[in-house]
């Protein structure tokens, strides 16, 4: 006599996201990343974080989707991680760390030093630098002023 059997397997679903950048200038409310997980059954999927920095963050359960909860300071810091978990309703929680590079963004007004700049300069003349030396990385440059005295 010969016996056939099939057994179900059901398969642990995975978590793909890794790394995201988040400008820190999102607003709250604001789409901010999306987390990428699957599972091989098809079953639906539901999302958590955790982790001293989700509290930066809300995630629909549902989606997935990831919006901002409170503001981010890049100056503060650059790199967060939080622990993202997924559930297929069939196995335990899967969990995986998710790191945020925290991109700047010109939120600090400039910082001039040596003020006043009064310079009188003749009509051909190389130009005047100026530097702006607040916390920006993308504003901390030379700012060039060229002015004409009549």
């Amino acid at each position: 006599m010969f016996v056939f059997s099939a057994a179900y397997c059901n398969s642990v679903p995975g978590i793909n996201t890794a790394v995201v950048d988040v400008r820190e200038d999102r607003p709250v409310g604001a789409f901010a990343f999306q987390i990428e997980a699957s599972d091989p059954d098809g079953d639906p999927l539901t999302y958590g974080i955790t982790g001293i920095y989700s509290s930066h963050f809300e995630v629909n359960s549902e989606t997935g989707e990831v919006k901002m909860k409170s503001m981010l300071d890049r100056e503060a810091n650059d790199l967060l991680n939080i622990e993202v978990v997924v559930n297929d309703g069939v196995h335990a929680d899967v969990t995986k760390t998710v790191y945020i590079a925290v991109l700047d963004a010109n939120d600090n007004p400039p910082v001039f030093q040596n003020l006043p700049y009064n310079k009188e300069v003749p009509e051909v003349s190389e130009p005047v630098i100026i530097k702006d030396v607040n916390m920006d990385a993308v504003t901390a440059q030379h700012l060039t002023v060229v002015t004409l005295k009549e």
